[in-house]
């Protein structure tokens, strides 16, 4: 199940920067582990904050405490972060090159995913080397982060990719 959240703009950046791995919570949603968690960001007035990097980011709900020690009616569960954006959009590129729309694409065409392709792989070899101790892969099949300031590195390699493919757009099937 997904839900999706408010959360004020002072604790949105300390989920994303990794200093904050937790949520309190009254548990009106019956959350549980296993929940998807995405993120609507808003200021102290209570308006939507729509240009912060949290918001539809998506976070996994590893763990959930209700009970001892807390309110009744109220839970404490943990998150984790998702595959980010960055790295869908390689794999975009990835799937286009190995997948064309139909047989009678342009070379041109082809040559521009392969080089997208390439560079995204390259982007992710670098990610990997770094985190390779700090990524799960759940029997869903997608990634999941334990250590947040995974993503940084992550931003930071793939941004190069972004830059060299500015221009270019992944083709949606």
């Amino acid at each position: 199940m997904t839900h999706t959240i408010k959360i004020k703009e002072c604790y949105a950046d300390a989920v994303y920067d990794g200093r904050k791995t937790f949520e309190v919570r009254e548990n009106d949603r019956g959350y549980n582990a296993g929940d998807i968690v995405r993120f609507e960001v808003i200021y102290s007035d209570g308006c939507q904050c729509s240009i912060h990097p949290l918001n539809d980011e998506e976070y996994r709900i590893t763990y959930v405490h209700s009970g001892l020690g807390m309110k009744e009616g109220y839970v404490v569960f943990g998150i984790s972060i998702r595959m980010t954006k960055e790295i869908q959009k390689a794999i975009d590129y990835i799937h286009a090159y190995m997948h064309p729309v139909d047989d009678s694409e342009s070379e041109k065409r082809k040559l521009k995913y392969r080089d997208m392709a390439i560079r995204s792989l390259e982007a992710w070899e670098k990610v990997k080397a770094e985190i390779d101790e700090k990524t799960e892969i759940h029997s869903d099949g997608e990634f999941y982060i334990k250590n947040f300031d995974v993503k940084r590195i992550i931003d930071k390699h793939l941004s190069e990719v972004e830059v060299s493919n500015a221009t270019d757009q992944a083709p949606t099937h």
